[in-house]
């Protein structure tokens, strides 16, 4: 069995990263015999360029450019949400580009505006074909705040620096991630800068946010920030592309 083509449309390396680390760890989850390390047999992520194995939301828009791909502005009738054009652009970039694709990822964060889900929904809506999938996930209102779902602390001084933050905002910062909702870096309530606090500048240790952090634990402090809708529809979608789904409690 040739392994299927998935493809991540987003921004950077950090968001394929964990997007793809997390649809790894839902299918092991879920699928029977797949394990971490078998999982390449299974899947297969692809990009563009040779080096990159996924697609930036720039590329799609540049290689859509180059092929005369064209999106229309309204869906089912209806004039198109904020990211609707950009993703239907990415869906047929990804499809002339990798027709046996089996699995297509949007990703992209919110920045607080609630219009983009609902536009990669409408792009998503007009797919007729039923060969491959389309996986939405947008991060409310950054990926640091899937991040931050993510973040237990290990020792007595990430101890203090969570309580230190939680003085600081009247909140705890990883239970209650969706609470930074500040779109400026800088800004008090802003999860980029929360999780550099906590993870000081230590990038495996932001990466064990979602490699090692218990599946369930994201599923509980990831309803707000629209994590779990990401997870869900990778379970939802994903998961029934491969045979023996396994049953878990």
């Amino acid at each position: 069995m040739m392994p299927l083509s998935f493809v991540v449309v987003c921004e950077a390396h950090a968001d394929f990263e964990m997007a793809a680390t997390l649809v790894d760890r839902t299918l092991c989850e879920y699928v029977d015999l797949m394990e971490p390390q078998v999982i390449d047999s299974y899947r297969q992520y692809k990009g563009i360029r040779p080096e990159s194995p996924f697609l930036t939301w720039g590329e799609s828009s540049e290689v859509a450019k180059k092929l005369g791909r064209r999106a229309h502005g309204h869906f089912q009738g209806k004039p198109g949400d904020l990211d609707a054009i950009a993703g239907r652009k990415a869906i047929l970039v990804v499809l002339d580009q990798f027709p046996d694709v089996k699995s297509i990822f949007l990703i992209r964060d919110s920045d607080g505006l609630t219009a983009r889900k609902a536009g990669l929904n409408q792009a998503r809506a007009e797919v007729k074909a039923t060969n491959f999938v389309v996986v939405i996930g947008v991060a409310h209102c950054k990926r640091e705040a899937w991040v931050l779902a993510g973040f237990d602390p290990r020792d007595e001084e990430e101890h203090r620096l969570i309580d230190e933050l939680r003085q600081e905002l009247g909140f705890h910062p990883c239970e209650q991630n969706h609470q930074l909702h500040a779109t400026h870096d800088g800004d008090k309530r802003s999860a980029k800068r929360v999780l550099a606090i906590l993870v000081r500048g230590d990038r495996d240790r932001e990466a064990a946010c979602w490699r090692e952090t218990p599946l369930h634990s994201l599923h509980q402090r990831g309803t707000e920030n629209d994590l779990v809708h990401f997870l869900n529809e990778v379970k939802d979608r994903v998961v029934p592309l491969f045979s023996g789904p396994r049953s878990v409690a």
